[in-house]
């Protein structure tokens, strides 16, 4: 039962506030910077769990024979699953903790990726995709709670931004290392490597990774003082004599989602993530797909899927960077629409090869660069109560883009669609991205 204000609940709440308001001003120390850079991590093996089967995609397909449609459905099951793992897990990590939720869905990743690999038809590869993609939604939208929540005010938006870099340098890794090994080995050894990195990292997480400060805060628990005062040690600041009071509500409801300025900028982030997604996630999936149907080797067709996620790294630290001078609000809608223009561009006019890598090198640091700004956005669009169920409700949302995108390219690829209008077809969700991000209420950014 929630005690009656009064001087000692006021005093609690003072000088708690005063600890979160020495956090916000104070440097990075090493405690945030490892939680930081171990979500870096997690992000990164995202990256390599997820392009794995985009740069298998020939191989499979060759191997299986699989028309593109067909390949477009496997390619689409682990962002099916990524869609429920943050529609469900997001909400369920606001109750029970990011930390509890970061490992199952670790524990899903690698159980998905080393059953994958005794698949042997495409039903079971999309099951096993599915159960990979639902711990990837979970742990997405709970790293970048955890990464806001253990960052300064000053660089916050940086250290989002930065955390989705780690996903395009796993694919990166994963790129260079699968136009070596896949046609030496084929494609489930990598499968169980991916696996077993989730195995090893599980239990480094479970001793490194705390819960936050404003989480433990708003918990009920019988040793909520003790826990906040260790993880107040470790932060540098000095414990508390009592815990702050409760809130009032401590129930997750999604109608919290649509309240004051929240109105307007929940439906344009999902709009914006949407749309983004869409476009995304076409390039993702079929760069080496259409690569190698333009008649480029498998190997430099993997080389092309690996320079986009070179240019992803580039575009998602550098819109971190400016995000640390400039509002989000604005900084998404300037990536995308030139985004926009270059896939016009890529569409339609003849290049050599060279001018080829570079156009997909710009179209990683515009596209992903701006799409990621999306995480930094809404982990400042919505306040501790609700920031997962916010941040994961938007990535689950977002999804229908992800599936639908490449879903539909594999069956305009297979009816023979011309490249300049299937980059036209695609250049309209990012245009509609860039105008979402534009809506965005900038009272909480």
């Amino acid at each position: 039962m929630l005690k009656k204000p009064g001087p000692a609940i006021d005093r609690a709440s003072a000088a708690f506030q005063a600890r979160v308001a020495a956090l916000e001003a104070a440097p990075m120390g090493p405690t945030r910077l490892t939680v930081v850079l171990l979500c870096f991590v997690l992000n990164l093996l995202d990256g390599v769990d997820v392009v794995l089967l985009t740069y298998a995609a020939p191989v499979i397909a060759q191997e299986w024979g699989l028309k593109d449609g067909a390949l477009g459905i496997v390619l689409t099951a682990s962002l099916l699953g990524t869609a429920f793992g943050s529609m469900l897990m997001g909400p369920l990590a606001d109750m029970i903790g990011r930390r509890k939720v970061v490992l199952i869905a670790i524990t899903l990743i690698g159980t998905g990726m080393l059953l994958a690999a005794t698949a042997h038809d495409m039903l079971m590869l999309a099951i096993w995709r599915v159960v990979t993609g639902v711990g990837i939604g979970a742990i997405l939208a709970s790293m970048a709670s955890i990464t806001s929540e253990f960052s300064n005010a000053k660089l916050r938006s940086f250290w989002v931004a930065f955390l989705q870099a780690g996903w395009p340098i796993g694919a990166i890794i994963t790129g260079f290392a699968s136009a070596v090994l896949i046609q030496a080995y084929g494609w489930k050894p990598l499968f169980v490597g991916s696996g077993l990195l989730s195995v090893f990292i599980l239990p480094l997480v479970a001793w490194l990774m705390p819960e936050s400060l404003q989480f433990l805060a708003k918990q009920a628990a019988p040793d909520r003082l003790e826990r906040m005062n260790r993880l107040l040690v470790k932060l540098g600041q000095p414990p508390l004599a009592e815990a702050p009071p409760l809130p009032e509500r401590r129930g997750v409801k999604l109608s919290a989602l649509f309240e004051g300025h929240l109105a307007r900028s929940t439906p344009a982030l999902w709009l914006g993530m949407t749309m983004g997604w869409a476009g995304l996630y076409f390039l993702i999936s079929w760069i080496p797909r259409i690569a190698v149907n333009a008649g480029l080797a498998l190997d430099q067709a993997i080389m092309a899927g690996a320079t986009f996620n070179i240019g992803a790294f580039i575009g998602s630290a550098g819109i971190g960077l400016l995000a640390t001078r400039l509002p989000l609000n604005r900084l998404i809608p300037v990536f995308l629409g030139s985004a926009t223009l270059l896939m016009l561009l890529f569409g339609w006019v003849s290049m050599p090869i060279a001018a080829t890598f570079a156009t997909i090198l710009g179209l990683g640091v515009l596209v992903q660069g701006g799409f990621n700004a999306f995480y930094p956005m809404a982990a400042q669009l919505y306040p501790t109560e609700i920031r997962t169920t916010g941040i994961g409700t938007a990535m689950a949302v977002g999804r229908s883009g992800a599936i639908l995108g490449p879903l539909a390219a594999g069956y305009l690829m297979e009816i023979g669609m011309d490249r300049g209008l299937l980059f036209l077809i695609y250049a309209v969700p990012l245009a509609i991205a860039a105008a979402a991000a534009w809506m965005v209420s900038s009272r909480a950014i």
